[in-house]
């Protein structure tokens, strides 16, 4: 096992720290220290970067005594380290509530689905499959994913990975060179199909077409696969900081513009949910009930941030307005309907955040499967609903 770039700066700037709390010689000021010390005492397996690298050094350091005295950082490139290290962690924290007791019962609901599906109109799977994709737009699901991937094939590293990273694979720099490990493939040529193409084969002078073709598909697939992952296109250093200083005015962050303008893989497996949602209504008699799915996707896209779901959204947006104008209906018929489906991804993402991912998404379980109900004509027990939801909110609210 090696120690990252990353492991290897936090350790040298809180390798002291880590030891007085994994000795309890001093205890934790915050959140991430109460939960540094629960994976030490506990033993579980580590989920923010400062875990990751201390569980990294011990493993390590069992063979080997570790040296980081050679490394050095400034004041105000630490500073701008630990910003970077935090929106990781905020990007990619992990759901630890699931149990194998709510599996079984999401097992059993997705058996059961797959029995009636055939019988249930196409407009009411491509509603449930709205509802469904806003679970997987920033929830602790998505977000899990996103770790899995980058720590299982994010770890490329040779001749060609570096040539895409251009001058980002010397290192960190700090003052005027300075370039962000979540911003470097938008501001440095390299990482789009054209230039990833050119790099490979500048890369190694000797190597043969098929070196240069492995090279230039594995590299991209490992950037892929990381949580920021491909850029749209290069903006460059400049005209990104331009950008993100006009939209942090109207409150989008440099990280959710790092967001939007990449797509990595787990954003490309979540975007299959709303397009076949679009697929399985585009034909459907009721112009208003598909102009209210659209709504729902578009508001959902743009909060996950999704690239390609945002242009599936933008292509049902089409469709629905070509539809009413089609049906000689009203276009204030059609602004309703769509900020209908608007407003109910609006109050689904801030219920999300209120309640937290785990009682959302039983919720949004529960919604699902009374829409396949109803349209069954199978009665429900609202009562024992009732009580599995307050349940649950008093079991979550006790963690």
């Amino acid at each position: 096992m090696n120690l990252s770039n990353w492991d290897t700066r936090l350790l040298k700037l809180y390798l002291t720290r880590y030891k007085r709390l994994a000795s309890g010689l001093s205890k934790p000021t915050s959140h991430k220290e109460i939960s540094f010390v629960n994976f030490i005492r506990n033993q579980t397996e580590p989920k923010t970067q400062h875990e990751i690298a201390y569980s990294r050094y011990l493993e390590i350091n069992k063979t080997t005594e570790l040296n980081f005295n050679k490394i050095g950082l400034d004041k105000k490139h630490n500073k701008i380290f630990e910003k970077n290290i935090d929106y990781l962690d905020e990007k990619i924290s992990l759901n630890k509530y699931i149990n194998k007791h709510d599996q079984k019962i999401a097992q059993k609901i997705s058996s059961w689905y797959k029995e009636n599906i055939r019988e249930i109109p196409n407009i009411k799977l491509a509603e449930s499959l709205a509802w469904v994709s806003q679970i997987t737009s920033e929830s602790a699901l998505s977000k899990s994913l996103e770790r899995l991937t980058a720590e299982s094939f994010n770890t490329l590293s040779n001749a060609y990975t570096k040539a895409l990273d251009g001058a980002f694979a010397e290192g960190l720099k700090s003052g005027i060179d300075y370039i962000s490990p979540t911003s470097h493939r938008i501001d440095i040529p390299g990482h789009t199909l054209l230039d990833a193409i050119q790099k490979t084969r500048d890369a190694v002078p000797d190597d043969t077409k098929w070196e240069e073709f492995k090279g230039l598909i594995t590299s991209l697939a490992s950037d892929m696969s990381s949580v920021t992952g491909l850029p749209l296109a290069v903006l460059g250093k400049d005209t990104r900081e331009n950008i993100t200083e006009i939209l942090e005015k109207v409150g989008i962050s440099e990280s959710k513009f790092v967001d939007l303008w990449s797509i990595n893989t787990i954003e490309v497996a979540g975007s299959i949910i709303p397009a076949i949602a679009l697929l399985l209504s585009w034909n459907d008699k009721d112009t208003k009930n598909f102009t209210k799915i659209v709504g729902m996707i578009n508001v959902t896209s743009l909060y996950a941030g999704n690239p390609i779901s945002i242009l599936i959204s933008i292509v049902g947006l089409a469709r629905s307005y070509h539809r009413i104008k089609n049906n000689k209906e009203t276009t204030k018929s059609w602004i309703l309907a769509l900020s209908k489906g608007g407003a109910i991804s609006t109050a689904s993402i801030i219920l999300m955040s209120l309640l937290g991912p785990i009682i959302w998404t039983s919720l949004i379980v529960i919604i699902v499967t009374a829409m396949i109900f109803n349209k069954k004509n199978i009665k429900i027990n609202w009562g024992y609903v009732s009580k599995f939801i307050r349940a649950t909110i008093k079991k979550e609210s006790k963690i």
